[in-house]
């Protein structure tokens, strides 16, 4: 009796002491699966907050192209103004054409489109992927809606009027096949 109930004893401890492993064992995953968790989370606010700081930096490309090309439309009309009001025609007809250089100049879009990209990784080639027949102009327009810019801060960034911007974006929706309802902005930002 003494034997069978000793071994009966053994078994039970050796039963206590294999859930006791396993419990803590469970314990030990669950604290590794948590501060995995924690670490991911962690990682993810320093990506969100890094994105952030690059759709800033963005912006602030898109705003000062924006301001450059409408200080040198002014310019531009101004010398208009003078032209037609003096006889100075060469010099201010080279000066024009110094600044519509600079305002069409396509280094600063490539410097955009190379930013534009850190941000909002694979959105041309997605854009050109599905709708293989959109300029490079329609491309520019489609950053700049992506990026949520109002028609009047478009249009000195492509030189053209308000009015044209219009008529662009309604054509862009055209090729893209969206409906009259649908918005060209809500569009972009849903796509990647």
């Amino acid at each position: 009796m003494y034997v069978l109930h000793r071994r009966k004893i053994l078994k039970a401890q050796k039963l206590l002491q294999l859930k006791y492993e396993e419990s803590n064992k469970n314990i030990l995953e669950a604290q590794t699966r948590e501060n995995e968790r924690t670490l991911i989370e962690i990682r993810n606010d320093a990506l969100k907050k890094e994105i952030e700081l690059k759709s800033k930096q963005l912006a602030n490309t898109a705003i000062a192209l924006v301001k450059k090309n409408e200080t040198l439309l002014r310019i531009k009309n101004d010398l208009n103004f003078i032209q037609k009001n003096s006889n100075a025609d060469f010099s201010i007809k080279k000066i024009m054409r110094q600044i519509d250089y600079s305002i069409e100049h396509e280094d600063e879009w490539d410097i955009f489109e190379s930013n534009f990209n850190h941000v909002h990784e694979e959105f041309f080639n997605e854009l050109k992927r599905k709708f293989p027949d959109l300029t490079r102009k329609d491309l520019k327009m489609c950053a700049f809606l992506k990026m949520n810019l109002s028609t009047k801060e478009i249009a000195p960034l492509l030189n053209i009027s308000v009015r044209g911007i219009e008529t662009h974006r309604y054509r862009l929706k055209r090729k893209l096949n969206l409906d009259k309802d649908e918005n060209l902005v809500a569009f972009f930002q849903n796509l990647r």
